[in-house]
């Protein structure tokens, strides 16, 4: 049975999955949380981040508590990456109708962009309108959900 030989180029882009879906997983992250949990050096945790925060993926969100020492920066998923993800959504879906920048556009393409602005928008605030409502947060439940995150946080055990 042959093995297939992974390459360094496969090593460097699991690694850098794993980063990225361990900072999503986690919220707010360190570079040594991931070297400590995904068992990467923190030189190569510390150049994944780096490289996740040139495209925009992950930034910067200050510095965590101190436990002794130097401060270690928080890490955090962009709150621009779901605006990057709607527009390109909108682009393929534009495109795909026969947008054309600076041209008179067809009926189809004139709906979807009528639509995007308007009636999706409305859509979306109809939905987190009655999932508010109905979820209601209270003190209590917000600290029983905190308890709940330190007590994964502490075990390990992050689902």
């Amino acid at each position: 049975m042959d093995k297939k030989k992974i390459t360094n180029m496969e090593v460097k882009k699991k690694n850098r999955n794993d980063v990225f879906r361990y900072i999503c997983r986690n919220g707010m992250v360190s570079n040594p949380d991931i070297s400590h949990a995904l068992k990467l050096s923190l030189p190569t945790a510390t150049q994944i981040t780096k490289e996740l925060i040139g495209r925009g993926l992950v930034e910067e969100k200050g510095e965590m508590e101190s436990t002794g020492g130097r401060k270690a920066k928080a890490l955090a998923v962009s709150e621009k990456i779901g605006m990057a993800i709607g527009t390109s959504v909108l682009a393929g879906i534009l495109g795909s109708l026969g947008y054309m920048a600076n041209q008179q556009q067809n009926p189809a393409v004139l709906a979807v962009m009528k639509h995007s602005f308007t009636t999706v928008p409305g859509i979306l605030w109809i939905v987190t309108a009655g999932v508010l409502y109905f979820y209601r947060l209270n003190r209590k439940a917000y600290n029983r959900i905190a308890q709940e995150i330190q007590e994964r946080k502490e075990s390990g055990n992050h689902v």
